[in-house]
């Protein structure tokens, strides 16, 4: 349910308080879920999106510039422009979320 949220969160960024304000409402109506692997701690709904969140901010790249590989595999120059501003906007809607989940002190 995290990461389908986080999903759509970064794929329509207009709607990023909406997302955030819904994981805010989902943290408490879900407060912990039960151990995967008998022994081990129940895993709290803030950890599991704190690591969702966590993974998909290490997941991007480290500039927003267009490498050798991305040339290559994206030979059309509007095709490249095209995916270049796809990677900005994924990027941004991130640091947005990001930004909301903090004022909301998650």
């Amino acid at each position: 349910v995290i990461a389908t949220v986080f999903k759509k969160a970064l794929d329509e960024p207009h709607y990023v308080e909406t997302y955030a304000d819904m994981m805010t409402a989902l943290r408490t109506r879900y407060p912990e879920f039960p151990a995967a692997v008998e022994g081990e701690p129940p895993s709290s709904f803030t950890r599991l999106l704190l690591t969702t969140v966590q993974q998909e901010y290490e997941s991007l790249p480290k500039t927003l510039e267009c490498d050798d590989e991305m040339k290559a595999r994206y030979p059309d120059p509007d095709e490249l422009s095209f995916q270049v501003s796809k990677m900005k906007k994924k990027f941004l809607a991130n640091m947005k979320l990001i930004g909301q989940l903090y004022l909301r002190h998650l």
